[in-house]
């Protein structure tokens, strides 16, 4: 009991943490402290561009979400799961899309292989 209890109050603090952490510092300062640290190359550029892309996908679901509550896309149960389905597949084609659109811009900017950003 008394340990399902210990790793609760660890489980929650370190949610605390993480979440104190990722909204009052910024990427920027964020990846300039794992480029100190020697964090290889690859996990950073992903992380900047997962976290690009988190914003991205948020504001497409979003779009979407306020296009289906127009149509009554949510009007009871069974219609709201088909929509979160459908939503769900849509955003899916949207973000491939977006990511090879991307990869475009990122090539015809002469991406080698390394995002350059100011710190």
């Amino acid at each position: 009991m008394m340990f399902g209890v210990q790793l609760i109050g660890t489980a929650m603090a370190s949610v605390s943490c993480l979440y104190f952490l990722s909204l009052n510092t910024t990427m920027m300062d964020f990846l300039g402290v794992l480029a100190k640290l020697h964090c290889p190359g690859i996990l950073m550029e992903l992380t900047l561009l997962i976290y690009r892309f988190i914003f991205v996908l948020m504001e497409t679901a979003s779009a979407i979400m306020v296009s289906q509550k127009s149509r009554l896309g949510n009007k009871d149960f069974r219609t709201s799961i088909d929509s979160f389905g459908k939503m769900g597949a849509g955003l899916l084609i949207r973000a491939f899309k977006r990511s090879n659109a991307l990869y475009d811009a990122m090539e015809s900017r002469c991406y080698d292989g390394k995002i350059r950003v100011l710190e």
